[in-house]
């Protein structure tokens, strides 16, 4: 097995800039419940650099939430965009997409 070589940074105030630009890209591209048509029940910044002071990997983890029948055309719009579908988690309040960063 090859050694894996992971950076951990101090905490960078950038991040939660990054996380609100990334947003705005998935809420224009899925919609933000309750607006009419929107895909999305939520998209909250998650993980390490969601916590403010902590160090992290730098790398900003997003859950989207989506309601089970949304599942596909979520999936199509985040393609659109060049994110890449990887899995699909069960939740009490819906259906939680788990994407890839964007493709070059």
């Amino acid at each position: 097995m090859a050694t894996r070589h992971i950076e951990v940074l101090p905490y960078d105030k950038k991040w939660k800039q990054a996380f609100l630009d990334i947003k705005v890209e998935l809420e224009t591209a899925l919609g933000l419940k309750p607006a009419p048509g929107a895909l999305a029940l939520s998209i909250e910044h998650v993980g390490s650099t969601s916590v403010e002071g902590l160090a992290a990997k730098p790398i900003i983890d997003i859950d989207v939430v989506v309601k089970p029948e949304d599942v596909e055309a979520a999936i199509k719009a985040l393609a659109a965009i060049a994110y890449e579908h990887r899995e699909i988690v069960e939740l009490k309040a819906g259906k939680l997409l788990i994407i890839r960063e964007k493709k070059a």
